[in-house]
């Protein structure tokens, strides 16, 4: 806008040694409105709508990658409680049922590694039912079923 304002002045000196100083402004008057305003104004608001969908996309992103995480980890603790810590804590308890039944350990060993037992197989429970919650918020953010294949 500034770039399109024109200052001027002028001095006239008429014969009998008088001067006239005059001085000047000009300035555009729009007369035709093209609506540049409008314009720039739904662009703004294209350009806001366009932001706003890109932190919900990265939000998004970052939500499943910690439900991901979430998930495998739970996965990996079921997994080890199933597959090493109950069966160990079983072949304890028959070792120590084996142990009892030669009278060479007493009724309180016996007992105490059958607590264990079930402590472990209580453990391993609790780390499917996570898993499995695990799973369902995956699931959730993902919307839909993270193992479904579109055919």
């Amino acid at each position: 806008l500034l770039s399109e304002v024109e200052l001027s002045a002028e001095s006239e000196k008429t014969t009998d040694a008088d001067r006239f100083n005059t001085f000047g402004i000009k300035i555009p008057i729009p007369i035709f409105d093209f609506g540049q305003g409008r314009v720039g104004k739904t662009q703004a608001m294209y350009n806001q709508k366009v932001h706003r969908l890109y932190e919900v996309a990265v939000n998004i992103r970052s939500e499943v990658r910690e439900e991901y995480a979430t998930s495998h980890y739970a996965f990996e603790r079921a997994h080890e409680t199933q597959e090493v810590i109950v069966p160990a804590n079983k072949q304890i308890l028959e070792e120590t049922q084996l142990f009892y039944n030669g009278m060479l350990d007493g009724i309180y060993e016996l007992l105490e590694d059958q607590r264990r037992y079930g402590e472990a197989r209580m453990e391993s429970l609790t780390a499917i039912g996570e898993y499995q919650k695990a799973q369902a918020d995956l699931e959730y953010v993902l919307g839909g079923d993270v193992n479904a294949t579109d055919k």
